[in-house]
């Protein structure tokens, strides 16, 4: 990857792209359905874009169509790591938790080797993310961090902690992606400014510990998010859900909220969101990739799609 330019055109990113990328910057990555020599196997087609702070931070902003699935495994100590999800979805296991970071939401986390944090990329889908990285000890960082940094009390075992974006924060990260091409100084400054509004909500309060959920509880809510993964246009109900993971509906609501961050409706919305927009790009017209991705109305489907993607379901179909 080169050095952070501003708007970069899109380009092909193969297995052996992404496996050089995590040699210089210590992530493992990994590639399910290409276990064997995935090497010129495109993964992605997107841009991604660096820039390291004069805050001593170094950000991260990816815009990506996910075309196979695809995993990632730090491999580095990382004293503060924040990922802001724009668009899209990331499944996330770090400090023996599971996450489900989904459009405006960030996760913040402090990583060691034996917490490494884990993340799965599920395919068909426009992923955009932007993350910064603070690597080492605080106390090491730049004189631009001391007093800021240094004093940041960082827990010392792995941790990570999923919380909402302030939505005029959101707002503001999804404005700039649709800016035209800035002169450096000017997107320089831009992403200072919200960075450091990215690590003022990300450090919020201790990190609060999700209950633990028994292995049987754990295996019936995964086993239920693979089926919304797979069916997101079935009409469920949440008395369906709630016996097939055999739980009261108020149990079950609450549980799947606890292992994935986000309420079971809220999950399910998202997945049909991301169905419907794979047929609108595929040509289909906007009340047929309504209907095919279990919307009964085309104009509910057109808010919802409205508020995730920020613009009109028209616009592709």
């Amino acid at each position: 990857m080169e050095t952070f330019t501003p708007r970069a055109s899109p380009q092909n990113l193969t297995a052996a792209d992404l496996l050089d990328f995590g040699d210089r910057y210590g992530i493992d990555y990994r590639f399910p359905t290409h276990a064997r020599r995935p090497g010129s196997q495109v993964i992605l087609r997107g841009r991604v874009e660096e820039l390291p702070l004069s805050c001593g931070l170094n950000l991260t902003h990816s815009s990506l169509e996910v075309l196979r699935p695809y995993e990632a495994v730090s491999t580095r100590d990382t004293a503060f790591f924040l990922l802001v999800v724009l668009e899209g979805c990331v499944q996330l296991t770090t400090a023996g938790e599971r996450h489900l970071a989904q459009s405006g939401m960030a996760v913040t986390t402090h990583l060691g080797i034996p917490g490494a944090l884990h993340a799965v990329h599920a395919p068909n889908q426009s992923l955009k993310t932007l993350t910064l990285a603070l690597n080492g000890h605080p106390g090491g960082q730049p004189a631009a961090l001391s007093g800021l940094v240094d004093n940041l009390a960082l827990p010392a075992e792995p941790y990570a902690r999923l919380w909402r974006l302030p939505d005029h924060l959101y707002q503001s990260l999804r404005h700039w992606q649709t800016l035209p091409a800035l002169h450096y100084p000017q997107q320089r400054l831009l992403l200072e400014g919200m960075a450091l509004q990215l690590l003022a909500y990300g450090l919020g309060d201790a990190p609060v510990r999700v209950p633990a959920l028994s292995p049987g509880e754990r295996s019936r809510l995964e086993k239920i998010r693979r089926q919304l993964d797979q069916a997101p246009n079935v009409d469920y109900s949440v008395q369906q859900l709630a016996d097939q993971a055999a739980m009261s509906i108020s149990s079950f609501r609450s549980k799947f909220r606890e292992m994935f961050g986000v309420p079971v409706c809220s999950y399910l919305r998202e997945r049909r969101l991301d169905l419907a927009r794979q047929y609108l790009l595929q040509g289909y017209s906007v009340q047929q990739a309504a209907h095919l991705s279990g919307y009964r109305h085309t104009t509910n489907f057109s808010t919802a799609f409205r508020k995730r993607y920020g613009k009109a379901p028209s616009v592709l179909g």
